[in-house]
C-alpha cells in the first residue's frame, strides 16, 4: 500500500504536514476535518485528491504531495507540488471618513482602500447619478481628487470595489459643504378668493449649511417688510420630503381666512452663520422680491 502526504509551506511556521494516508488530518472544532486525502482508482492509476473544508485566505498557496515508496530513498519519491488560489470577494478598509464638511473653494482627496483576490477594480461615482466634479460619470482608481470644490459638489460619493467574486463591495463618502442659504419658491404664483374662509397656502425651500433659520416677511402697501409669527391668522410648518438633500428644508405658510389686506407679496428669508476663515458672520439671504403673489 502507498503511503501519501500532503505538506504545505507557512510564511511562519515553516513547512508542516497536513494529512497523509492513515491520518487524515487536522480536526475542527465541529467535528469535521480540516483536510482530508481522498484516493480514485483507475486499473494501475491511482489519483490522490487533497480536499480542504472551510476554504480560507490563508489555504493558498504550494502543496506538495508526496508518495513513498518502500525501497527507494526518498529523493526520487514521486512528488508534485499543487498550487492553489483562494479567490476573495473584495472588502473596502475603513481608512477613510464617512462625512466631510469643506469650505467652497477648498480641495478633498477620497482614497478608497480596498483587498481581495484577485485584486479589486475600484471605481467612484455619485449616488444622485450625477456627473463627478472633474467630468463624466465614473473616475477609476482608489483616489476621487476634488478641486476647488463648489456648492453643487457637495452629496454623496460611492466608491465600489468588483473582482468578479460576488459580491462586490462598496463605501459610501458625504461631502458636506459650507455656504450661504438660498431660497426657492414651490410656486411663485398662489391664487385664491377673498372673504370666503378660504385658506392659501405658499410654500418655500430653503438651502443651506449650517441650517439656516428661517422666517415669513410679508410686504405692506409702503413697500415694508414685517416679519409673520405663528398665530390665528398664520401656521407655520417645516415639512420633510425624501426628494431634498440632507440641506434643503421645506417651509409652509398658511394664510388663513384670505381676506383683500392679504393680496401681496411674501418672501422666506432664511439665515446662518457662515464663516470665511477671519471671523463668523451673519448672512442674510433673501428671495426675490415677487416670490410669492397671492392673486383674486
Amino acid at each position: 500500500m502507498q503511503y501519501v502526504e500532503i505538506v504545505k509551506h507557512f510564511v511562519t511556521l515553516g513547512p508542516i504536514k497536513l494529512a497523509s494516508t492513515g491520518n487524515t488530518g487536522i480536526n475542527e472544532d465541529s467535528g469535521q476535518r480540516k483536510y482530508d486525502i481522498q484516493s480514485r482508482i483507475n486499473g494501475r492509476r491511482v489519483t490522490y485528491m487533497l480536499v480542504i473544508r472551510y476554504l480560507a485566505e490563508d489555504d493558498a498557496g504550494d502543496y506538495l504531495c508526496t508518495i513513498r515508496i518502500q525501497g527507494v530513498q526518498w529523493p526520487e519519491w514521486p512528488k508534485k507540488i499543487g498550487k492553489l488560489t483562494v479567490q476573495i470577494a473584495p472588502q473596502i478598509q475603513p481608512s477613510i471618513n464617512s462625512i466631510y464638511e469643506k469650505d467652497i473653494g477648498s480641495s478633498l482627496q477620497l482614497t478608497c482602500e480596498s483587498h481581495g483576490n484577485p485584486y479589486p477594480n475600484i471605481t467612484w461615482k455619485r449616488e444622485d447619478g450625477q456627473e463627478l466634479p472633474m467630468g463624466g460619470f465614473k473616475s477609476r482608481g482608489a483616489t476621487l481628487n476634488l478641486i476647488d470644490i463648489q456648492r453643487n459638489d457637495r452629496g454623496n460619493y460611492i466608491c465600489v470595489a468588483d473582482n468578479n467574486v460576488k459580491p462586490p463591495d462598496s463605501f459610501k463618502v458625504e461631502v458636506i459643504v459650507f455656504f450661504q442659504p438660498s431660497c426657492r419658491p414651490v410656486q411663485s404664483t398662489v391664487g385664491q378668493a377673498q372673504n370666503r374662509g378660504f385658506n392659501a397656502k405658499l410654500e418655500c425651500i430653503v438651502a443651506g449649511y449650517p441650517q439656516p433659520s428661517m422666517k415669513w416677511m410679508k410686504e405692506t402697501e409702503n413697500g415694508k417688510l414685517i416679519e409673520i409669527d405663528d398665530d390665528d391668522k398664520y401656521d407655520i410648518t417645516k415639512q420633510f420630503s425624501s426628494q431634498l438633500r440632507n440641506d434643503e428644508f421645506w417651509y409652509t405658510l398658511l394664510v388663513k381666512n384670505v381676506e383683500a389686506k392679504d393680496y401681496t407679496n411674501y418672501h422666506c428669508v432664511g439665515t446662518n452663520k457662515y464663516g470665511d476663515g477671519e471671523q463668523p458672520f451673519l448672512y442674510l439671504k433673501r428671495c426675490s422680491v415677487r416670490d410669492f403673489t397671492v392673486l383674486t
